[in-house]
């Protein structure tokens, strides 16, 4: 899994290119750690690869349906699909799995 959490930690340093690699290599070891598909989603989101993050989130989700990052993953793929009620409908099911998470993403109660 330090894979993954390298993936992460590139992530958040903006370089999704090597992040992406990292997290490929971890969901080759460890295919079904679900926080590695939704770090992979995100880098694919960076990446303007739209499809390809839907079904990375798609997949975490699947892992672990009782994890809101997933859901908002899908959601961010929605919007930019211009399908803002189907982003907002995962929204809420988010908020539902996970209230305080999605109030401070957002920045809302």
């Amino acid at each position: 899994w330090i894979r993954a959490w390298r993936g992460e930690l590139l992530l958040r340093r903006g370089l999704p290119e090597p992040a992406l690699a990292e997290l490929d290599a971890a969901i080759a070891a460890h295919e079904g750690f679900s926080s590695s598909w939704v770090w992979r989603g995100q880098a694919l989101l960076l990446l303007d690869r739209q499809d390809e993050a839907r079904r990375s989130f798609e997949k975490a989700q699947a892992l672990d349906p009782g994890d809101a990052w997933p859901l908002l993953g899908l959601a961010a793929c929605r919007e930019r699909a211009g399908d803002a009620r189907g982003a907002g409908e995962l929204v809420a099911r988010a908020r539902a799995l996970s209230p305080g998470l999605v109030a401070e993403l957002l920045g809302a109660a």
